[in-house]
């Protein structure tokens, strides 16, 4: 069956699912407003965290599958480290990197579920809902295209000293990577370090899902 056969054949299959998927994401965004106007500091919602449930809301809604991938390929990693440090502060109390401390340590009320909702449920959850499509040459066109877009706007719109999407340097205050240069070098940081990872994970588990099949249906 033609890739592109194929391709339509799991969206018409997932088509409720990727309804329910937009709904939850616009939800999820709702809540990130709701949770933010309050604050003076608008630069919050230039975090990859902080706007991208949007952006996932409309591609699950219109079936961007490329757009999704290329996300996933630009904040997974990110948001599986947040995980963990979140989880070893959680069960071990111990924060190696550091970066979930504010979790913690602030008084945030119940408001403590938004960032752990975003940074657990969002990419990893547009993951699992789109492994079973092929990752396309067109993933990295469309990440490369928002990291370049993240880059400029967040250059001009946010202070330096906030390092909103670690423009400045890796972590936070007790964990902070950075080097002479380093916000020059960001965007292809972010594409060699990030993106390729992510999508060549992506292509495996598509291979590894496509084999998977042909193995059962060899059987039957």
């Amino acid at each position: 069956m033609a890739l592109k056969q194929k391709r339509t054949l799991e969206l018409f299959k997932h088509r409720f699912g990727f309804e329910w998927l937009a709904f939850f994401f616009l939800i999820l965004q709702f809540f990130v407003l709701l949770g933010n106007l309050p604050s003076p500091r608008y630069d919050v919602f230039f975090w990859f965290c902080n706007h991208t449930p949007l952006i996932f809301a409309l591609a699950f809604a219109f079936r961007k599958i490329n757009l999704i991938k290329g996300l996933i390929c630009v904040g997974f990693l990110p948001q599986f480290i947040w995980t963990l440090d979140f989880l070893l502060r959680l069960f071990f109390d111990y924060n190696f990197f550091r970066i979930t401390a504010y979790v913690f340590e602030n008084s945030l009320g119940y408001w403590v579920l938004l960032p752990i909702g975003i940074h657990m449920f969002s990419t990893n959850l547009a993951l699992l809902a789109t492994y079973k499509f092929p990752t396309e040459n067109k993933v990295l066109t469309k990440a490369a295209l928002y990291i370049a877009l993240l880059y400029v706007t967040t250059i001009i719109l946010t202070l330096p000293e906030r390092n909103v999407n670690w423009l400045q340097g890796i972590g936070k205050e007790g964990f902070l990577i950075s080097f002479t240069g380093y916000q020059l070098v960001w965007p292809f940081f972010v594409f060699f370090v990030l993106v390729l990872p992510t999508y060549f994970f992506q292509k495996y588990l598509y291979e590894h899902y496509e084999q998977n099949k042909l193995k059962k249906r060899t059987k039957n």
